[in-house]
């Protein structure tokens, strides 16, 4: 049972009740598909279905739906700013009762009755029920916060609260130590309305692993995670319209793009003290190039931090696998080759090496599509790069979801293709439970 369509459903009907009038054909489609999602959760639920909200995570009859709620944390986090604790939807779904729910949400309407009710025995959690795969995807979700929350004072031109950020990264790092396999499933987290967010999250995450097998000191590796966190900052002082732009930016627009990192840095600088020196450098100088061939520019200047070069490494790594609106998603092995073309020129060939090292061909949350058609996620990394590959078998021959993936070695001559996960509806972080 996915909860995923009707949050996604109701998400999207929220948002065009706040632009348009009810009987708008656009609102109209909207509510037919948050009508559909709610169907197929009661039939799914075989009976009534109850959505309970509770710190920032939501629970559908009491189990705990982990991958969506970090997907939708913005959302549900805006559920419970408006003292929402659970949504219950019972049959016979009434489409009457769902728009009332959307116009409620959008403030634009009474809260609705009938076969939607709000507040009714709200499912809270207590620490038994909580999993390891929980508390990475709530150090995750803090990390989110923590860049959310930084991205927004530099856009009010405010001083960045950088001991949130800290804790943040910190327990990133305690996940990577951990359980590693884990820390890079999470990193395969996606948001197309919330890029700068997740990705400035597992550039962190992938530069704490590129720092650790690098054999970088923990301290050392500590700034590393926040400079790699706070990477991309100065972004907040760009408008998303560039940022998103489909095709080339005229010169105005390359302009304040170019910009971002001294934005970055000089927040960064302006928030800290020479603890965050090195994190201000590698805001700044993470597009520069090992031969300066990015921007910003700086003649005769020095060339950058390597620490600033590993994190440039693991930002385009991130950026490549990840769609944007003017370019697809890579496959993480071609990512790689990617990088290795712009080895010398631009990026430092000894942390491309080492992401390979880090990574591998089929790295965890690589999708899989073997032999017989069927598709499996890379779950553990394996020591001997020419021996089976640790896999999650997610997807049958016939293309029909396996209900309970199975622990699968495969010899790699099975292996046809590697895929972004996006191009067959696969989300490899969704399995981050099946780790525990």
């Amino acid at each position: 049972m996915s909860v995923r369509p009707l949050l996604l459903s109701l998400r999207n009907a929220v948002s065009l009740v706040r632009l348009y009038e009810a009987d708008h054909a656009l609102v109209d489609k909207a509510v037919d598909r948050l009508e559909q999602a709610a169907e197929a959760l009661t039939l799914s639920a075989r009976g009534d279905a109850a959505l309970s909200l509770f710190d920032g995570r939501v629970y559908v009859d009491r189990a705990l739906q982990s991958h969506e709620s970090l997907e939708f944390v913005d959302f549900i986090r805006s559920l419970q700013v408006k003292e929402i604790d659970s949504i219950g939807i019972t049959r016979p779904v009434r489409r009457e009762d769902l728009l009332a729910l959307a116009q409620f949400l959008a403030e634009a309407g009474p809260p609705p009755s009938g076969s939607v009710r709000l507040n009714e025995s709200p499912y809270e959690p207590g620490e038994e029920d909580e999993a390891p795969s929980a508390t990475y995807r709530a150090r995750y979700g803090s990390a989110v916060d923590a860049i959310r929350s930084a991205l927004a004072a530099v856009q009010a031109d405010a001083l960045i609260d950088l001991t949130s950020a800290e804790w943040a990264t910190q327990g990133l790092m305690d996940v990577a130590s951990v359980d590693p396999a884990a820390a890079f499933l999470l990193s395969t987290l996606k948001s197309h309305d919330r890029y700068t967010f997740y990705h400035s999250v597992n550039v962190s995450l992938l530069s704490t692993a590129l720092a650790r097998e690098g054999k970088i000191e923990e301290p050392m590796i500590d700034r590393i995670a926040l400079g790699a966190l706070l990477h991309d900052i100065g972004k907040a002082k760009v408008q998303e319209s560039i940022l998103s732009s489909p095709g080339g930016l005229d010169p105005d627009g390359e302009r304040v793009v170019h910009a971002h990192p001294a934005e970055g840095a000089r927040a960064i600088l302006r928030a800290g003290g020479p603890d965050h020196y090195l994190a201000a450098a590698i805001a700044f100088e993470h597009h520069i190039g090992v031969a300066g061939s990015g921007y910003p520019v700086i003649p005769g200047g020095p060339a950058p931090h390597p620490a600033s070069r590993l994190v440039a490494v693991a930002d385009a790594y991130d950026a490549l696998t990840t769609r944007r609106p003017y370019r697809r998603a890579e496959t993480p092995a071609r990512a790689q080759v990617l990088l290795r073309r712009s080895s010398g020129a631009h990026f430092d060939p000894v942390m491309v090496d080492l992401l390979h090292q880090v990574l591998g061909v089929h790295p965890v949350g690589s999708v899989l599509r073997l032999d017989d058609g069927s598709l499996a996620v890379v779950h553990a990394s394996s020591p001997d790069r020419s021996g089976p590959v640790h896999c999650l078998l997610v997807r049958g021959p016939d293309g029909v979801e396996v209900a309970e993936p199975d622990r699968v070695e495969v010899d790699q001559r099975r292996i046809v293709d590697q895929l972004p996960g996006e191009t067959v509806d696969i989300q490899p972080s969704a399995y981050l439970d099946l780790l525990d």
